[in-house]
């Protein structure tokens, strides 16, 4: 049983924890943490290294914790619709990522680590803040897509023009 701390009491926290303790018990591959007002993700988690997918959409989380690279097994992330201005430079340990959806955030500059997720696939980046992009991405030797929609990027580094850029 995974112990819940005294700041984490309010219904929709309750709600997160009774998730991520069935996922816990079950070892399950897939969490649904979407719609539930989040600010911050509970301490444990990030004890789910079994998980391969994880909705994260529609919460309020303005950061996302550096321990996000103990999830070894995961696959794909939504944090869509979120208050991130920055990403963990942790998120590219977390290298059997295929897809990550980060649209409609307030990010402004992606971390260099990403590119050392080198089987992503896709990443949607619309809707934020950013200017550029890194050039360690064009190391995602399996990234086909980029989306960029309502972002002010205007120069993209070399090595990601043979990218399908939506």
């Amino acid at each position: 049983m995974i112990n819940i701390g005294k700041k984490y009491m309010n219904k929709n926290y309750q709600r997160a924890f009774n998730r991520i303790n069935e996922c816990y018990k079950s070892n399950a591959t897939f969490l649904d943490l979407s719609n539930l007002g989040l600010t911050t993700l509970p301490p444990d988690f990030f004890k789910l290294v079994a998980l391969k997918e994880v909705n994260l959409e529609n919460n309020q989380l303005t950061t996302l914790s550096s321990e996000i690279s103990s999830l070894v097994a995961l696959e794909r992330i939504n944090l869509n619709n979120n208050q991130l201005t920055i990403l963990p430079a942790e998120l590219g340990n977390c290298t059997k990522l295929k897809w990550i959806k980060i649209r409609s955030n307030q990010l402004t500059i992606l971390p260099a680590e990403l590119g050392n997720c080198t089987k992503l696939e896709r990443i949607d980046l619309e809707n934020n803040q950013l200017t550029i992009l890194p050039a360690e991405l064009g190391n995602c030797t399996e990234l086909k897509w980029i989306f960029l929609e309502k972002d002010k990027i205007n120069l993209l580094p070399e090595n990601l023009h043979k990218l399908i850029i939506i």
